[in-house]
């Protein structure tokens, strides 16, 4: 790198190299080196390298690296120039320096379109993203600026299983205190430019896209029903949002007959980017990634009823192959793009509606029409992608809106000849189910779970039963209940668990009995018996318990995990007794499984189960707690560095003569050998100390920690200085100090101060220095037992002992004061127990607390 070019040089010779990792190095650095340009130069040099970066032939990592950082690059191009409508005045696009800069409101709407395109997931779902937190931002900023508490994804209530458009990207944060800084410094980006950069993204991004094949198509091809469009020609109708594939992506078109099975499968993005709920064909059955085609269009308008002899594909008769299905579009490289844009429509949609909160009733409208045309599509995966669409709009659309629109194309969906589809479509059903009636809910629910239940195809079948628990939870407040049949459906047959325990063969192979017989049985219900429970309430709980037990009997690592993390919230359903008679063995056995997973699940959950089983259950439950401890089975720290987090939450739940195996599981986690657990112990000590006080019991406490101080384990020393450390240093919200610095608790930590470990006698200094600063600070008396202990430790071997009391030394006549002691401005927190040294007094430092970053013990 030449330090003689500008920052603009730079990013030219960058984008425009031929290395493959200078472009990569640019679109991740990009946003770094806006912050050195001017809004003229990126507006007019800048941004006409973003396109290349956009479409990078050479190496799909540029565009992975691009679309990652696309949110921040538009961020800034808003908030630095001036947002105008179009492009008909582009010369005010390069205005002097002097003035503001504009730029269209339409400048990135080629470079998204482009990668949302993409047939490379990492592309195109980062895209997807881009769009959706920039839709999200911008909706905040309007809160922000008028005043409201924003939210930025769809509140779910606690009992709801959460569908996979709903689920945030893994980097969202909504508390980045990064990110709300830059929704302060919105610039340019003001409450005008946002709406007007909204609806382009909207309409011309989320919806256009959609309509790649409607909107430039010439007046005469649109279709006038239903949506069909006809195939468009590689070098007519150029879109100018979505630029065409490029010529190697395009392949002759082939006859239905030339077209073996093997081609008729999306491409990989379309399962791999949008619809994570779905099962795929086997991955050698489906077309390559790097030459997707699509097949031919069939005559057969969409929306007509299928052909006599397609009739055989409903659910409940024999399915035939995917190469007997006539979901075929043109393979030309226009037709193949305005199906992705189809299917990248859907997808936004979906994501758009339950995350960004930005659709008003115009938009919602718009919205549902896409979803009916392109849900009626004659491509079966895309038709898969609008059902998660449909579901996301029937949680925000009117009622009426849900019944005239979204239920017919549910019902089309449901009856689809394709699996995939079907399958599907069962992920829309609770959001539909909970906008109608009672009695058309009921309706609804039984027809279409009674038919798709004994659906030829297996993934369909295990998709019903994955949705059942959803499905019943929709009538949690109707008066009458779920529907028998739909609780028949979930909680299954006697005989059926023989079957599944191989005591028994299956009488017939029929659907209805393989959807009973599902090896996958135990485990979805595991997880949606909750639900279940929630809906039927405790005094239906006669009905569920047997197949509970049952469930509950299967030595599976999956089933026993999830049946653990559930046993609080049943709990507190199934009231009391019905929790001591059926739940506890459940939870016994979980925290003597061999497996950490289930282990944990039982203790995370044992705050909540505890508070309904009684205090002296509870009690008997912490204590089988220190047992499997003690017995050795614990071998995650995790699991015990989790015990000792928990601890403070189950003081309140046992009985009160149980202050010794609270104590017993402090002094374990104490003296355990992982110095994470360790921390935490020590952590909890003034919450324990307050508790120990109340019950009389601080005596045999102090006898714990002073056994730590004689051990012959060095850890257990260090730990006991620490122990010291944060009693001393605590106080109270009345400002007093949990302990007394007085002379047997000085004399305690300056016995070790000639310990032959260096560790522990840098713990004694570190205690020592605090400990004078806190009380010259405080302007109290310092005691001679610590001015010793500082003058001793001062003249100690170890260099980095000394560093902890450099200064610190006095005479027995002199004073230290606040004139030559540098204070912090806080007090050290208990994360502070184990640091490096402070600074020497005099020192320049504006705040000694700086210096106090954490070092873990060794371990």
């Amino acid at each position: 790198e030449d330090d003689s070019l500008s920052t603009l040089e730079k990013i030219y010779l960058y984008s425009r190299s031929k290395a493959v990792f200078h472009r990569v190095f640019i679109a991740r650095a990009l946003p770094d080196y806006l912050l050195h340009v001017t809004p003229q130069e990126a507006v007019e040099y800048v941004l006409p390298l973003l396109s290349g970066l956009a479409m990078d032939e050479a190496e799909e990592s540029v565009k992975e690296a691009l679309a990652a950082e696309l949110v921040h690059i538009i961020w800034w191009f808003f908030t630095h120039c001036q947002i105008v409508p179009d492009d008909s005045q582009p010369a005010q696009g390069f205005a002097s320096s002097s003035t503001t800069v504009t730029i269209s409101v339409q400048a990135f709407t080629p470079i998204l379109g482009t990668l949302l395109l993409s047939s490379n997931p990492l592309v195109g779902g980062a895209a997807r993203f881009a769009v959706v937190d920039l839709l999200s931002r911008m909706k905040k900023a309007d809160d922000r600026q008028l005043g409201a508490n924003s939210t930025r994804h769809h509140q779910h209530l606690p009992g709801d299983i959460l569908h996979p458009w709903e689920i945030p990207a893994a980097n969202c944060n909504d508390d980045d205190d990064d990110e709300d800084d830059k929704l302060r410094n919105i610039g340019l980006f003001r409450g005008e430019e946002r709406a007007m950069f909204t609806q382009e993204i909207l309409q011309q991004v989320v919806i256009g896209m959609g309509r790649l094949d409607v909107d430039f198509a010439p007046p005469e091809e649109i279709p006038v029903a239903e949506g069909v469009a006809p195939a468009i020609k590689p070098d007519e109708d150029y879109n100018p949002y979505f630029p065409p594939f490029p010529p190697a992506m395009y392949y002759p078109a082939q006859s239905f007959h030339d077209v073996s099975p093997s081609q008729l499968r999306p491409p990989s993005s379309a399962q791999n980017a949008y619809s994570p709920g779905t099962e795929f064909p086997p991955e050698a059955d489906r077309l390559p990634a790097t030459s997707p085609r699509i097949p031919i269009a069939s005559d057969r308008p969409v929306g007509d009823p299928p052909p006599s002899d397609a009739h055989s594909d409903t659910p409940g008769s024999p399915m035939n192959t995917d190469a007997d299905w006539p979901d075929f579009v043109g393979s030309g490289p226009d037709d193949e793009q305005a199906t992705m844009g189809r299917l990248s429509s859907m997808s936004l949609m979906a994501a758009v509606t339950a995350s960004a909160g930005v659709l008003d009733g115009d938009m919602q409208q718009a919205f549902v029409k896409e979803v009916e045309r392109v849900g009626r599509d004659t491509v079966y995966w895309v038709r898969r992608e609008a059902s998660f669409a449909l579901g996301a709009l029937a949680k925000v659309v009117p009622e009426e809106v849900v019944l005239s629109s979204l239920l017919p194309l549910f019902d089309s969906l449901k009856w689809d000849s394709v699996w995939h589809v079907r399958h599907s479509a069962l992920f829309a059903l609770p959001a539909i189910l909970a906008r109608l009636s009672p009695s058309q809910r009921r309706q609804v629910a039984v027809e279409t779970v009674a038919a798709l239940s004994t659906d030829q195809n297996p993934t369909v079948r295990s998709g019903v039963l994955e949705a059942l628990g959803e499905v019943i939870y929709s009538f949690r407040d109707d008066p009458d209940g779920p529907p028998q049949e739909l609780v028949h459906l979930f909680l299954g047959r006697k005989e059926d668990r023989r079957v599944r325990d191989g005591q028994q063969t299956p009488t017939a192979n029929s659907p209805i009995e393989s959807f009973y017989a599902d090896p996958k049985r135990p485990l979805i219900c595991a997880f949606n018996f909750p639900a279940v429970v929630l809906t039927l309430g405790a005094y239906r709980w006669t009905e569920l318990r047997e197949a509970y037990i049952d469930i509950a009997s299967i030595n599976a690592i999956d089933v026993r995990k999830t049946l653990a993390a559930s046993l609080g919230e049943i709990a507190k359903i199934i009231g009391p007794e019905n929790a001591k008679n059926d739940l506890v063995n459940v939870w016994w056995v979980s925290i003597q499984s061999e497996e950490d997973e289930v282990r944990m699940k039982a203790i995370e959950t044992l705050h909540d189960f505890a508070a309904v089983v009684g205090n002296e259950v509870a009690s008997s439950l912490v204590r089988g707690v220190l047992t499997v401890w003690n017995e050795g089975r614990l071998r995650s720290w995790r699991e015990r560095d989790l015990i000792e987090r928990s601890m403070v939450n189950w003081l309140a739940q046992i009985d009160s003569d149980a202050t010794s195996l609270i104590l017993s599981l402090l002094v374990k986690g104490l003296e355990d050998s992982v110095a994470t657990v360790r921390e935490t112990a020590i952590s909890v000590l003034p919450d324990l100390w307050h508790f120990f006080a109340q019950k009389g019991a601080l005596e045999q406490f102090q006898y714990e920690l002073g056994r730590l101080a004689t051990s012959s384990n060095y850890r257990r020393r260090m730990t006991f200085v620490a122990c010291q450390q944060t009693l001393a240093l605590q106080i109270d919200k009345d400002g007093h100090h949990y302990v007394s610095l007085d002379e047997s608790l000085l004399q305690s930590v300056a016995d070790l101060a000639n310990d032959r470990i260096e560790g522990v006698r840098i713990g004694v200094a570190r205690f020592a220095g605090l400990v004078l600063r806190t009380l010259v600070r405080e302007s109290r008396p310092i005691p001679m037992i610590l001015r010793k202990m500082v003058r001793q430790l001062s003249q100690d071997t170890s260099h980095e002992v000394q560093s902890y009391v450099a200064g610190l030394s006095v005479g027995e006549d002199q004073e230290l004061s606040l004139a030559n002691l540098q204070p912090s401005r806080k007090r050290p927190g208990q994360t502070a127990t184990f640091s490096r040294p402070p600074l020497p007094l005099g020192s320049s430092s504006t705040d000694q607390d700086e210096s106090m970053t954490n070092l873990k013990v060794h371990r």
